[in-house]
């Protein structure tokens, strides 16, 4: 009864007489003018996060669904509550999940605070069964960059834009860069070596970059210089590895 509630309420909504008109310009040719989109929206300058759950993929439909269960219940919100004193300090615009993991949007803030933010939250995952033969880890990328807000297919509020873009490449050639540079540096190591040394690492731009290099002991801190994507486009990449 409930599925077909849901159903008749999204059949209603459906605008059936411009589906048609649609359907027929299509096949006479026509051009459809486009849906209402404005361009008029300025683009924000926010603290774009973006998280992985590394090795999430490999688990069964009930530890995937524990896992997010634990990110989002057990970590953020400890990371968020009064404890931290992150909640009064960090304004965030939104969690967009991505199935193994999730964009978080914020205000813009201090560097050194969007850090501990981020920080903290790839620390406290770790505490998280830690008693599994394969300890959980992150890892995720951090950067302040342009996006605009939108409504997306499923009404819920979204954002897109550059900096949801350069967020996903700086982790993910970031990634690649880091594992390549230590099986140079390690030649007996092998592929499963360097991904486990990928694991609980931030990687950043250089909005964050200045930043980033004051934390640790310097031994974790790498410098990728000139990492390209698939478009060949290059960026400086600095990665806080090994966060424990």
């Amino acid at each position: 009864m409930e599925i077909y509630a849901k159903t008749g309420y999204i059949i209603n909504m459906l605008d059936f007489k411009k589906i048609k008109a649609d359907i027929r310009a299509v096949h006479n040719d026509e051009i459809i003018q486009p849906m209402s989109i404005t361009t008029k929206i300025p683009a924000e300058k926010k603290l774009i996060i973006l998280i992985d759950i590394v090795g999430f993929s490999k688990g069964t439909t009930k530890e995937q669904v524990y896992k997010i269960y634990c990110f989002e219940h057990y970590v953020i919100k400890n990371v968020l509550s009064n404890r931290h004193r992150f909640s009064k300090r960090i304004k965030i615009s939104q969690f967009i999940p991505t199935g193994d993991g999730c964009y978080i949007v914020a205000d813009e803030c201090e560097p050194c605070l969007a850090l501990e933010f981020i920080i903290t939250l790839i620390k406290n995952f770790q505490y998280i069964k830690n008693d599994d033969k394969e300890p959980w880890a992150l890892r995720a990328s951090a950067i302040f960059g342009e996006c605009v807000p939108f409504l997306d297919l499923a009404r819920h509020k979204n954002y897109i834009g550059e900096g949801m873009n350069e967020a996903a490449r700086i982790l993910s050639y970031g990634q690649s860069a880091l594992e390549k540079q230590f099986l140079k540096d390690n030649p007996d190591a092998n592929e499963n070596d360097a991904k486990n040394f990928s694991t609980n690492s931030l990687f950043t731009d250089e909005s964050l970059a200045s930043e980033l290099i004051n934390y640790g002991d310097g031994r974790n801190i790498h410098r990728l210089i000139q990492v390209a994507d698939k478009h060949r486009k290059c960026r400086d990449i600095t990665v806080y590895q090994g966060l424990k």
